[in-house]
Parts: C-alpha cells; sequence; structure tokens
C-alpha cells in the first residue's frame, strides 16, 4: 500500500495540445463615463480555460495540491512549414532552438493561471518552475506538477523527480 505522503508527492503530468500561447497582458478601456475597466483577452483566456480543462480531464477527481508546489513545462513550437527539410531535421534534434513568439515566461505564465483552482488554489504556492522551448513536429505543452516538501534539503533534489 502507498503510503498517503508518497501520493501528495507523485508527480501529476498532463498535455495541452496545439501550440502553446503566451499569457497576454490585460486590456484596459474606458466606458462612455470615463471609468478603466480591463479584460483579459480573449486568445489567452480561452488557452487557459484549455490548460484548465486538461488537467481535470487527464486527472479527473483528484484534490487540488496544497502547500508548496514545483511545475516544469516543456514547450514544444511548430516548426516553420517553409523551412528546407534539413533545417528542419536540426530542429527536431534540438540543434536548432525557437527563439520565436512567444516568450517562455508568458507561456508558462499563461499555463500557471490555467491551473488556478484545479491543480492548485492559488498559482502564488509555486516556488519552483522552470521552462523550456523546443520545436516539435506535434505543437503541445507538457505540464508536470507535484508538491515540495517543505524542507530545504529535499527542494534542492530536482534530479529526484
Amino acid at each position: 500500500m502507498i503510503a498517503s505522503t508518497e501520493i501528495e508527492n507523485a508527480v501529476r503530468a498532463f498535455t495541452v495540445p496545439g501550440t502553446p500561447i503566451g499569457k497576454a497582458r490585460a486590456r484596459v478601456v474606458q466606458d462612455q463615463r470615463g471609468r478603466s475597466h480591463s479584460y483579459t483577452p480573449e486568445k489567452t483566456a480561452l488557452y487557459e480555460k484549455l490548460v484548465h480543462d486538461c488537467y481535470v480531464f487527464q486527472h479527473p477527481g483528484k484534490p487540488a495540491l496544497s502547500g508548496p508546489v514545483a511545475i516544469r513545462v516543456t514547450a514544444y513550437m511548430p516548426i516553420p512549414k517553409s523551412w528546407p527539410r534539413s533545417k528542419k531535421g536540426a530542429a527536431l534534434a534540438e540543434l536548432i532552438k525557437p527563439t520565436v513568439k512567444p516568450d517562455a515566461s508568458n507561456i508558462l505564465k499563461g499555463i500557471e493561471d490555467g491551473l488556478n483552482g484545479a491543480a492548485y488554489e492559488d498559482d502564488k504556492q509555486i516556488v519552483y518552475a522552470t521552462i523550456e522551448k523546443k520545436y516539435g513536429a506535434d505543437p503541445r505543452a507538457e505540464v508536470e506538477l507535484w508538491n515540495l516538501p517543505e524542507t530545504e534539503e529535499v527542494r534542492r533534489n530536482d534530479d529526484a523527480v
């Protein structure tokens, strides 16, 4: 039988299909009375909902992680169709890195926000995060989440996960 602490520390992995989308800045508009209102752009809101739905579908019924959380994201970006076969092969072999938009930090933020209330209560719980952008034949974001113990000694042992 698995101890409850082992279950809590298990990695929760899931995939978000499609090209990863970066979190766009909130837009601010003024109404007829001159009051300012901010809103999240539709493309960002739709991607955050997709992230949320993918997590819930791939981890049904799992309670939100509590305490400190770690997240690791690998974003697979589409290879430009105009590239010659040799350049596409180099991209797939990770010899060429995707230094294209969106920024890695914006991809991470969109995924973090999409997981609020599902994978964890709030993204303020994230104390360790990594993201890597790669080219891939199948654009997607692969996400791994896990609880971190409260002790510093164990937290630094990232290779164990």
